[in-house]
C-alpha cells in the first residue's frame, strides 16, 4: 500500500466510527500495514480547549483533525479518522487537503439505535435539555 491514503468516518455520535476504525486498524496491521487513527473526540479532550458542538467548534476540530492527519499521513500507510464531521465545510477541508488518497464513509444508524447505545450519554443529556446543540437532535443533520 502506498503511504498517505487518508479515510474519513463521518456518523452520528455512536454509530460506530470507532468500532470500525479500531476494528480495521487491528487486522491491516496484522497484515503488516501501518495505520494511524485519529479520533475527534480525542483531539476535542487533548487540546486544551473546551469546545462544544456548535458549527464554529465542530469547524475548528476539523480543522485540527486535518492538521494531525497530514503529519500522520506522512509515516503512516493509512490514516482512519473518525469523526462527526457534519459539515460539508470541514469534510471539504480534508478532501481538498488529502485528494487524490482520500475515501469519506458516511456510517449509518437509525436514531433508536443511537439512543439505546448512548455509549457517552449525549443523547439522554440532550433530551433532558442539558446540550442543545448535538448533531442530529437540536443542531439539524448532516449540511
Amino acid at each position: 500500500m502506498a503511504r498517505g491514503k487518508v479515510i474519513w468516518l463521518t456518523g452520528m455520535s455512536g454509530s460506530g466510527k470507532t468500532t470500525i476504525a479500531s476494528s480495521a486498524g487491528l487486522i491491516l496491521g496484522e497484515m503488516g500495514i501501518s495505520v494511524h487513527q485519529i479520533d475527534g473526540d480525542d483531539v476535542r479532550k487533548s487540546y486544551g480547549r473546551k469546545l462544544g458542538f456548535s458549527r464554529a467548534d465542530i469547524f475548528l476540530n476539523n480543522q485540527t483533525v486535518v492538521q494531525l492527519a497530514d503529519a500522520a499521513r506522512k509515516i503512516s500507510d493509512l490514516v482512519l479518522i473518525t469523526v462527526i464531521g457534519p459539515l460539508n465545510a470541514g469534510r471539504l477541508l480534508a478532501r481538498e487537503a488529502f485528494a487524490p488518497k482520500f475515501s469519506e464513509v458516511y456510517v449509518s444508524a437509525k436514531l433508536d439505535t443511537l439512543h439505546n447505545r448512548d455509549t457517552k450519554g449525549l443523547y439522554s443529556q440532550a433530551a433532558c435539555g442539558e446540550i442543545n446543540d448535538l448533531i442530529g437532535v437540536g443542531n439539524g443533520v448532516y449540511v
